[in-house]
C-alpha cells in the first residue's frame, strides 16, 4: 500500500478549470505558463529532485522563519520598553507621593512631640488623672 498509493480523487477538476475559466473572462488574462500546465509526476518520482526541493525549501524556510522570529522580537521589545517608560513614569509618581506622605508624617509626628512637651498638655493630664484612673478601675 506505500509503495502503490491509490490515485487522489480528481472530482476537483471540474470544478478548477470553471474557476480558472471565471477568473480568466473577469480579468482578460489567461496565462498558459501557469503551475497548472507544469508535470510534477516525474519530479516527485525523482528522489534527487525531491532532496533538492525539500532542502533548498528548508533553508529558505529556515530563513523565513528567523527573519519572522526577528521581526516579532522587535515588535515585542517595543512593545516592552513602551510599557518600561509606563511604569517608569508611575513609579516616578509613586516615588514623588510617598515623599510627600513622609514630609507630611514628619510634620505631623513634630506636632504631636511638641504636644506632648508642651506645659498645658502635662497640667491637663496631671487634673485629668483622677478621673482616668476612675474610669479604669469602674472599667469604662
Amino acid at each position: 500500500m506505500l509503495t502503490t498509493p491509490p490515485a487522489n480523487p480528481d472530482k476537483y477538476l471540474s470544478i478548477r478549470e470553471k474557476l480558472i475559466a471565471d477568473v480568466s473572462a473577469f480579468t482578460g488574462y489567461n496565462n498558459d505558463k501557469t503551475f497548472r500546465t507544469v508535470d510534477f509526476s516525474r519530479i516527485a518520482m525523482n528522489e534527487a529532485y525531491v532532496r533538492l526541493f525539500t532542502r533548498g525549501f528548508h533553508s529558505l524556510n529556515r530563513a523565513l522563519l528567523l527573519a519572522g522570529d526577528k521581526a516579532w522580537l522587535q515588535e515585542k521589545y517595543d512593545d516592552l520598553y513602551i510599557h518600561y517608560a509606563d511604569l517608569q513614569k508611575n513609579y516616578e509618581q509613586l516615588v514623588a507621593v510617598c515623599n510627600q506622605q513622609n514630609q507630611e508624617k514628619e510634620r505631623l509626628s513634630a506636632q504631636l512631640d511638641a504636644v506632648y512637651h508642651s506645659g498645658t498638655w502635662k497640667a491637663g493630664r496631671a487634673v485629668s488623672a483622677p478621673v482616668r484612673l476612675i474610669k479604669r478601675i469602674i472599667g469604662k
